[in-house]
């Protein structure tokens, strides 16, 4: 990675890869890895316009993108579950939906991963 990237990534994440499921279906995971990262949050306003739904109307929502610092034999998946620091986690709320992982390639042939989280998934556009 980049000398001067790698002296932006002031964060930490912890991610637990996803194993499998147990005989009842709930996910199961490794050991956490904790990861060098640069978190970058914003905060979304979604209109939830159906009508049937509960708490229809407007609602923030925060996301994320993670740059993490990774060699190249890392894997991570969105079934993986994430841990953030404690500043960016709403109602204390600590591990993150993954919505989509990228692999950006360094100058040196290394990459680095570009992670999209938040705490709830939303469909943009209309139903």
């Amino acid at each position: 990675m980049d000398q001067q990237l790698r002296q932006h990534l002031v964060h930490s994440i912890t991610i637990e890869p996803w194993v499998g499921n147990n005989f009842d279906g709930t996910p199961k995971f490794g050991p956490g890895v904790v990861y060098a990262t640069r978190i970058v949050g914003r905060v979304m306003q979604v209109r939830n316009t159906f009508v049937m739904a509960v708490g229809a109307g407007e609602q923030a929502v925060p996301t994320f993108t993670m740059y993490v610092h990774a060699d190249n034999n890392t894997r991570i998946s969105t079934r993986d579950r994430v841990t953030v620091p404690e500043q960016f986690r709403p109602d204390g709320q600590a591990t993150v939906l993954l919505f989509n992982v990228s692999w950006i390639p360094n100058d040196d042939g290394t990459y680095y991963a570009k992670l999209y989280a938040g705490w709830m998934y939303h469909r943009q556009g209309s139903f």
